[in-house]
């Protein structure tokens, strides 16, 4: 995909009547086969997947059938991301009826392959990314910990969330090599694996096996603005919060 132009608050405004039946998305991560952003009219958070979604899949963030949390894919089963941040796409509804995913209640389902109309202007990008972020807190996306059991979800909670403040963030391999994030403002402190293929990347390279404060800024070449956890596909009958990336000040 190649951006075209930058897209302000007038373009929406004037391309949604264009499509009908279509999902608009501003990009801001993939996880497993999911595309996850903003949706700029509800001014809430979703994803879209792929109609033909069954939940079984193996998601990149694992690379095999021998699924671990944290761990980088090998690069021939990670698919190729064309996608940037801020992008806008849309996305054909899926006609299909099918049965609402109780851990995924804000996923969308489209047909076929996502189109680009350009990218969000910043400045309405900022504005965005403000109005839908919400502080860190200890039962994020309606659980406590990293982990809960599939059949635990009842719809209730959405499966993605945008965090704005957080007072420190610290990536760590463990022993094992898998990639693991620690978030912690005045009243949380938590971990969670890191999907983010470019996170996990940036940690492999450390010398010290962790990354924080100028460090962390140097490795990724920007300062976090804001940061995403969403759940990852089922595995072993649970779900997982995951660190989906981390989003400079647009």
């Amino acid at each position: 995909m190649k951006r075209s132009k930058s897209l302000t608050g007038r373009h929406l405004r004037s391309l949604r009547p264009k499509l009908s039946g279509k999902q608009i998305i501003v990009y801001l991560a993939n996880v497993g086969d999911d595309v996850i952003g903003i949706d700029p009219y509800k001014h809430s958070m979703i994803r879209l997947r792929d109609d033909h979604y069954t939940g079984n899949h193996i998601s990149h963030m694992g690379g095999s059938t021998s699924w671990q949390a944290g761990m980088l894919p090998d690069a021939e089963s990670a698919p190729t991301q064309e996608e940037k941040l801020f992008d806008v796409l849309s996305g054909m509804r899926s006609t299909e009826t099918s049965a609402e995913d109780p851990a995924f209640p804000d996923a969308i389902a489209i047909t076929g392959t996502p189109q680009l109309h350009g990218f969000l202007a910043a400045r309405f990008a900022r504005t965005l990314l403000k109005e839908v972020a919400t502080p860190l807190s200890k039962n994020l996306l309606g659980f406590p910990g990293w982990s809960a059991p599939y059949w635990d979800f009842n719809g209730q909670y959405p499966s993605v969330a945008l965090i704005k403040k957080v007072d420190h963030i610290l990536l760590f391999l463990r022993d094992d090599g898998s990639s693991w994030a620690r978030l912690t403002s005045r009243t949380v402190d938590t971990i969670m694996p890191v999907s983010s293929r470019d996170l996990q990347r940036s940690l492999s390279m450390s010398k010290s096996g962790t990354l924080q404060a100028k460090e962390l800024e140097e490795a990724i070449g920007f300062r976090p603005y804001c940061l995403l956890v969403a759940l990852d596909a089922p595995h072993d009958g649970h779900c997982y919060k995951t660190l989906a990336t981390l989003i400079p000040r647009p």
